[in-house]
């Protein structure tokens, strides 16, 4: 009798696994078929409270080149003036920093050096050449504070152009990220660049080619406990809060929107590099 009471309720607690299971699956591909945000969207920004992480220990870098000078100068200046107000450190790179691999991955070999290089940074923070800061009075620290507490030594956006536009539920868009200086975030971006070079080499040339080279080899691997994908509009999207990011945008309407935010945040100058 106890035999039959405890294999009966064996049945009913694998036909609930069993039913869990195939919930999570319809939701995904629901998900996947709508492209609607996995990560839930914030409505606001993390409450500003007072931080220990000493400013000039934030880096902010871009990459810029020649052929999209037209509208980066725009959003050079916008994100260069932010990070002056705060005083975080910034800096551009004009040049590709992994001549043998398409000119992204070489945003993620430019981190690498900002972390090994001289009066390295404690936290280092890409911004795309067409997004820019959209929120001047507020500081990023208070994202790294909410966002990277413990071991999360990466943060990053989920790709997403809006709310209801998601390229696939969970990848990331590797427009803008944030890693912190340490082993951890150190190794992400090596294993990302080793993918690229190595076992996830058959993305390299597939569109969008960083997020599915980071999706393979970084975020399936054991590494993936360190990184928190944050939702797609605190970093991220058209309609980002912090940050607005304006993929397949055309050049005319980047200069247009980043002649807008300009003007709110002050002139738009010819960046120095």
């Amino acid at each position: 009798m106890l035999f039959d009471l405890v294999k009966k309720h064996s049945i009913n607690i694998t036909i609930a696994v069993i039913i869990i299971f195939v919930i999570v699956i319809i939701a995904l591909l629901i998900c996947v078929g709508q492209g609607i945000p996995l990560v839930p969207p914030i409505k606001t920004l993390p409450k500003v409270k007072r931080t220990n992480i000493d400013p000039n220990q934030v880096q902010i870098y871009m990459v810029s080149t020649p052929h999209i000078g037209n509208y980066s100068n725009h959003s050079i200046a916008i994100n260069r003036e932010y990070a002056l107000k705060h005083g975080y450190r910034f800096r551009v790179f004009t040049t590709n920093g992994t001549p043998q691999l398409p000119i992204n991955f070489g945003k993620i070999q430019n981190a690498l050096d900002l972390m090994k290089g001289v009066d390295p940074p404690e936290y280092v923070v890409h911004i795309d050449a067409d997004a820019v800061v959209v929120k001047k009075e507020y500081p990023i620290t208070a994202i790294i504070d909410a966002y990277m507490g413990g071991n999360i030594s990466l943060l990053i956006g989920e790709d997403c152009y809006n709310d209801s536009h998601c390229s696939k539920p969970g990848r990331i868009n590797s427009g803008v990220f944030i890693v912190k200086n340490n082993a951890l975030g150190r190794k992400i971006l090596e294993k990302w660049l080793d993918g690229a070079r190595g076992g996830c080499k058959r993305y390299v040339n597939q569109f969008p080619n960083c997020q599915l080279v980071f999706w393979h080899c970084v975020m399936m691997s054991y590494l993936r406990p360190y990184i928190k994908v944050a939702p797609y509009n605190l970093l991220n999207g058209t309609d980002g809060l912090f940050i607005q990011h304006l993929m397949q945008h055309s050049t005319n309407d980047r200069i247009e929107h980043f002649k807008k935010i300009g003007m709110g945040q002050g002139t738009v100058r010819t960046p120095v590099y």
